[in-house]
Formats: C-alpha cells, structure tokens, sequence
C-alpha cells in the first residue's frame, strides 16, 4: 500500500514538472510558427522604445498639454463657429405673434433655429416656412407646425451639417426665412411675412465669399450658371454640381431640357429657384435605375440646355444655348 501511493506521488510530482517547465518556456522558442508575426512584435517593441525616448528627450512635450493641443485641433476641423442668436418677435400679425428664441449649435443634424409661436386669433392655424436662406445661399430646410386658437406652440428650422459643408459654411453669419399662415381647416391664406432677416453674433465681422469657379454656361438676363463638375450624391449617385446667381428683383426657377448622357436621352432631377439677390448650389442628379437601364456606368459626356422662369409667374425668362460638356 505505502508503495503505491509512493509511485502516485513520484507520477504526480514528474507531470506538475513537465507542465511547470511548458508554461514557463520562452516564447521564443517558438519563433518558427510565425516568424512575420515575430519579426512585427519586435518592430514594433523598437519603434516604441525610440518614440518613448524621443519625448522623454523633448522637454516641451508635456503630455497632458499635447492631448488637449490635439483635441482643440481636432474639434476645430470640420467644426461650425460657435455664434447665437438673440431672442427677439421676428413677425406680428392678425393675431399671431412669432419669437426666435434661440440657436442651438449642438443639435445632433445641425444648427438649430427655434421659434415660439403665439396664435392669439380665433382660428386654428397651420405656419410653415416658404424659403430659407444661409449667408446668401438657398437652403433646403423645413418647418411646419399648426397652433390652437388662443394657443402657443414651439418649433424650429434645422441647418443640415452637411448641407453646409457642401456650401463651404463654417460660420453662420445670417439666416433668412418667411413664413406663410394659414387657416387650418381650409388652407385659406391669413397673412405671409416679409423675408425677414435674422443675424447671430457673428454677422458684423462676416466676410461673404461666392465661389464661381468652373464652366460658365450661362451669363445673362441678371443669371449667371456655373458648372462646377461631378461629385457624388449619397442617395442619387455621381451628380452634376452646379452653381447659380440670381441678380433679378424677382425670384427666378433654373431648370433643364433635352439632356443626354453618353448619346442617351435621361430626363434628370433638377431645379433651382432663387430669390432675388441669392445664391444657389445645386445638384443635377440622375436615376441610377435610367443609367443601368443604358448601360451608363460613369458620367462622361452630357448635352444640356438650360431654361430660366419667373418663378411666381411661370413666365419663361430666356433659354441657354445647348452646351456639349465633357468630364474625366
């Protein structure tokens, strides 16, 4: 019996040496498995080595101040100026009463312009905004709110981030709106504003800048039409970007006839209305489903004719001549 358990201790003890001596083999006794994998660690292990020396020997590089130097930086590109609005009655009438109060420049999709709405009439209303306008540009927002007789209501019109990265917008010096009242169980207009002009903080100080860079189509009859070449929409695809300026005193519609693609006839997606005065980037975009269905992968040549209307009275202005354009 004392001999058995003296074998199973002297077995016991020889596989806790074995595995001992297992676990604690170099691991570079097995270098030959993955010898890139190897040769990558000690790369890397030398280069951070070097780095560490590298600032430890610079005596200007404080790490915590070089972490918020970085940090600045980084919220300083691609970032909007921090500017506001204050809060004063905008527009009064029949009753209705609107307030911008605010502009918050945190909001998740983009700077956000907020008004409170105070209907002191006896009818149920429906307000919704007919233009808005950045720093000159025509800009695609939205507000529509309807407000109970004797009631208030809040609202607010958001500036796309990224609709004013493709204007080249860091500052946001101005905004233009109007809005339209109406009855709301029969949409019968009660009163419409004026264009009314809201500055933020920054407005004094702003230097405005119109890129008009590219192919001049079109520069006439107070409407200049700039092709600034393709870029890629993320909803329609590749895109022709175009640039225009309405010098008129009243608000005029660019639009487009006969249009070829590479020799085919695709009726596009596009309209530009401005008001007098303003400026517009817009994007003229074409069916991805038209391409296919001609075989067009990329955009390469496209005839166009571009037509310019009264935008109120629909009454044309004049017509561009047909322009061959060709891209890389």
């Amino acid at each position: 019996m004392k001999l058995l358990k003296a074998i199973s201790l002297i077995i016991v003890g020889a596989l806790l040496f074995a595995l001992t001596s297992c676990v604690s083999a170099p691991t570079g006794g097995d270098t030959s498995a993955e010898p890139s994998q190897t040769a990558n660690q000690i790369d890397d292990q030398q280069n951070n080595t070097e780095t560490e020396q590298e600032t430890s020997a610079d005596p200007e590089s404080d790490p915590a101040q070089t972490g918020t130097e970085t940090e600045s930086a980084a919220e300083s590109e691609g970032t909007l100026a921090d500017v506001a609005v204050e809060s004063h009655v905008v527009f009064e009438d029949s009753g209705i009463r609107i307030t911008v109060k605010s502009l918050d420049m945190n909001s998740l999709f983009g700077p956000e312009l907020k008004f409170l709405i105070e209907n002191d009439s006896d009818e149920d209303i429906e307000i919704s905004a007919n233009n808005v306008v950045v720093n000159g540009y025509m800009f695609s927002s939205y507000l529509y709110t309807d407000v109970a007789a004797g009631k208030k209501a809040n609202c607010s019109v958001t500036l796309s981030k990224s609709d004013l990265e493709e204007l080249a917008i860091d500052t946001v010096a101005d905004i233009e709106i109007d809005f339209s009242v109406y009855k709301n169980d029969t949409w019968d207009l009660i009163c419409k504003s004026d264009l009314i002009s809201i500055k933020t903080s920054a407005a004094e100080s702003y230097l405005y800048n119109y890129d008009e860079s590219g192919t001049k189509i079109y520069d006439d009859n107070g409407v200049l039409i700039v092709v600034k070449g393709i870029v890629k929409d993320e909803f329609m695809g590749d895109s022709i970007l175009v640039y225009a300026y309405n010098t008129n005193d009243v608000p005029v519609t660019v639009s487009t006839r006969n249009v070829s693609v590479n020799g085919f006839m695709i009726d596009p997606w596009f309209s530009c209305s401005m008001l007098p005065g303003k400026h517009a980037l817009s994007k003229l975009s074409f069916s991805e489903t038209d391409l296919e269905e001609n075989e067009i992968e990329s955009i390469r040549d496209v005839d166009i004719t571009f037509y310019i209307y009264d935008t109120d009275s629909w009454e044309d202005i004049a017509y561009a001549d047909p322009v061959h354009l060709t891209f890389d």
